[in-house]
C-alpha cells in the first residue's frame, strides 16, 4: 500500500536515495534500449528537472558539478561535452553511476569499452582522472561478472589499465599509484581517505572491499571511513553486489527500499 502513495508524500519508513542512485537507474533505462549517449543525457535531464527515477518524488541531493552539467544539456551543449575538464572538477559524481555499463560492455572490444565509459563520463566529469577511474572500476566489475576471484579482479584490472590506457593517460597513472600497484587493499585504515575526491572514493572502494567477507562488511566498512559516505558505500555496494549475490543482502534492507517493485521492474 505504501508503494502506491502519491509521489512527493515522504514515508520515513521507506529507505530513500540521493543523486548516486537515482542517475543509476537512468542510466539502466537508458541501455535497456542500447547505447544512446543523448538518451542517456536525456534521462538525466528527465531526472533534474520532472523528478525521474527519484525515490519520493523529488530531487533532494546532487553534486554542484553534475547539476551544473545537466543545466549545459538543456541548454543544448552536446551532452559529451558538459562534463567539467578542470582538475578542480575530479569528485566522484561519475563514478558513482557508471557500474551499469559493466553488465552492458563485458564482451566489448578494450578500446570499444574505454571509448563508451569516456563518453558516459563527460556528460558530468570529462577530466581524464575521472574517466581513468571509470574504467578501471568498471574493468573490475566486469571481472566480477566473470566470477573472477577478488585478487584476480584487481589485478586483471591493474593489467587491462596499464596495457589499454597508457597511451591517453599515462599523464594520469601518478595519481592512481597507489591502485595501480596492485596493494590497495595493504593500506591502513587511517591512510585511506574517503571525501568526494575521485581517487579518495576509488581507493575507499577498492580497500573496503577486498578486505570484506560479506556484502554488509563491505558496506559498513565503507561508510565507517565517514566523509561521502552514501556515495562510498553505494559504489563499494555495486562491487559486493557482483561478487557476494543479491542473496548475500539483508533482507531487511532489501524491503524497506523506495519503489523497490519499480527498480524490479526496470531490471
Amino acid at each position: 500500500v505504501n508503494e502506491m502513495r502519491p509521489y512527493g508524500t515522504y514515508d520515513p519508513y521507506f529507505a530513500a536515495w540521493s543523486d548516486d542512485t537515482s542517475l543509476t537507474l537512468c542510466l539502466i533505462d537508458s541501455l535497456r534500449n542500447g547505447y544512446n549517449i543523448n538518451d542517456i543525457a536525456d534521462k538525466f535531464m528527465k531526472f533534474y528537472y520532472r523528478n525521474l527515477w527519484t525515490p519520493f518524488g523529488e530531487v533532494f541531493d546532487i553534486g554542484n558539478r553534475t547539476a551544473l552539467s545537466i543545466e549545459q544539456m538543456a541548454m543544448g551543449v552536446k551532452p559529451a561535452e558538459c562534463g567539467g575538464n578542470k582538475e578542480s572538477d575530479n569528485g566522484n559524481g561519475s563514478l558513482m553511476r557508471v557500474l551499469p555499463l559493466a553488465y552492458y560492455l563485458k564482451n566489448f572490444e578494450p578500446l570499444k569499452k574505454i571509448e563508451i565509459i569516456k563518453e558516459v563520463s563527460s556528460l558530468t566529469h570529462s577530466h581524464k582522472r575521472s574517466i581513468l577511474a571509470c574504467i578501471f572500476y568498471v574493468e573490475f566489475a566486469i571481472n566480477l561478472l566473470m566470477k573472477k576471484s577478488k585478487s584476480e579482479a584487481y589485478k586483471n584490472s591493474v593489467i587491462f589499465v596499464k596495457e589499454y590506457c597508457i597511451s591517453d593517460y599515462k599523464s594520469e597513472f601518478c595519481y592512481f599509484e597507489r591502485i595501480l600497484n596492485g596493494k590497495a587493499d595493504e593500506l591502513k585504515e587511517e591512510e585511506i581517505m574517503s571525501g568526494g575526491y575521485v581517487i579518495d572514493t576509488l581507493e575507499a572502494v577498492i580497500w573496503s572491499f577486498l578486505n570484506s567477507e560479506d556484502y554488509k562488511s563491505s558496506v559498513f566498512s565503507a561508510v565507517n571511513l565517514g566523509g561521502d559516505t552514501d556515495t562510498t558505500g553505494a559504489i563499494t555496494g555495486g562491487f559486493s553486489g557482483i561478487f557476494y549475490g543479491f542473496d548475500n543482502i539483508h533482507d531487511n534492507w532489501v524491503q524497506i527500499l523506495a519503489r523497490k517493485k519499480d527498480i524490479y521492474s526496470l531490471l
